[in-house]
């Protein structure tokens, strides 16, 4: 059925019925306008004809799926996903033309012995973008270890075979800006997780985004000025421990948040009589998606859509070469500094 398919569309173009398997099998990238025509006009036979490739018998003769597996946790926390980190892998898969296939870990059952994620049972992808960044299961270490399959994390602290934000360079930078503005008061907080997490399972963002700030202050030999959710338990008793920091004689004319505590800022501002922007500058983090929204508070973008991307190319990099290793990639955060311009 399909052959007699292939040697129709061939005697309609006028072209070998090999050349007609190749370009429906994605096997010719010529670019010249000519074969770009051509291609086009078999590929519309093809759909007319209700061709569709044999995916398997392509896997075999390659040793290729053209599948990558997108592992994500279920556990809150330790592997989120928005719109604009997905968005830059599917912009990968699409530029490398591929399939994503996602696999979301259920920690509980890996309590099993037994249990092996369906991606470890099946050969059905050629490599692996593991977006699992906080409290991964020592079991799934395990299994990731044993897996020949070739692998790049994303959003982790790894020496190699991973991409993330530049997280210490994007805090310290945002400070300078400020202190480029002539704030000397400038404060960082951080509510951002639960305070009953492990503080060895938080995310390295948190460390990086604190040392950033503590840098940029010590280059101005300023010291730094840090609130934290350390010893608390509710969002009431951080909104007490903000607002005794506001209401104090030495009120910071900055306030930098790890997360969206800044939100909780700007109400006690309000409260208090205290002018934003006028008076106090909060400033932040955010993704491309949220940055918009947040105009004309200043913020450092973080870089989810190009961080997809690059794990894409360096995991086709990877499946093109096995065994090859690639050093980490911090991306730079770009930053929205629309309000502070006079």
């Amino acid at each position: 059925m399909s052959w007699s398919v292939i040697e129709k569309i061939a005697e309609d173009v006028g072209v070998s019925p090999q050349t007609v398997h190749r370009i429906l099998s994605n096997g010719i990238k010529d670019t010249r306008p000519t074969f770009i025509n051509r291609g086009a006009r078999i590929r519309k036979l093809a759909e007319k004809l209700n061709y569709r490739p044999n995916t398997a018998a392509t896997a075999i003769r390659t040793g290729r799926f053209s599948n990558i597996g997108l592992i994500l946790g279920k556990t809150k926390f330790s592997s989120n996903i928005n719109q604009d980190l997905f968005d830059g892998i599917q912009d990968g898969i699409e530029e490398h033309d591929m399939n994503l296939l996602s696999s979301r870990i259920d920690e509980l059952k890996l309590g099993d012995p037994e249990h092996v994620p369906n991606f470890f049972r099946t050969l059905s992808c050629d490599g692996l973008i593991i977006n699992y960044h906080s409290m991964m299961p020592d079991s799934l270490k395990s299994i990731l270890e044993r897996s020949k399959l070739p692998k790049v994390w994303i959003n982790i602290e790894r020496a190699r075979d991973t991409v993330r934000p530049d997280d210490f360079n994007g805090s310290a930078n945002l400070t300078r800006a400020l202190l480029s503005r002539k704030h000397r008061k400038i404060a960082y907080i951080d509510f951002k997780w639960f305070h009953s997490l492990n503080l060895n399972q938080q995310h390295y963002s948190k460390r990086h985004r604190r040392a950033g700030y503590e840098k940029a202050m010590g280059e101005s030999g300023l010291s730094p000025r840090f609130l934290s959710d350390e010893g608390i338990s509710t969002t009431l008793q951080a909104a007490d421990r903000i607002r005794d920091m506001l209401k104090g004689k030495d009120r910071p004319t900055a306030i930098i948040t790890y997360g969206d505590s800044w939100i909780q800022v700007e109400r006690i501002c309000q409260q208090l009589g205290i002018k934003v922007p006028g008076e106090l500058v909060t400033a932040t983090f955010a993704s491309e998606l949220n940055a918009a929204s947040l105009h004309p508070m200043p913020c450092a973008v973080i870089p989810e859509r190009e961080m997809g991307r690059k794990a894409v190319d360096m995991l086709v990099a990877k499946i093109e070469k096995p065994g090859r290793t690639f050093p980490a990639i911090p991306l730079p955060f770009k930053l929205i500094l629309n309000c502070l311009e006079d």
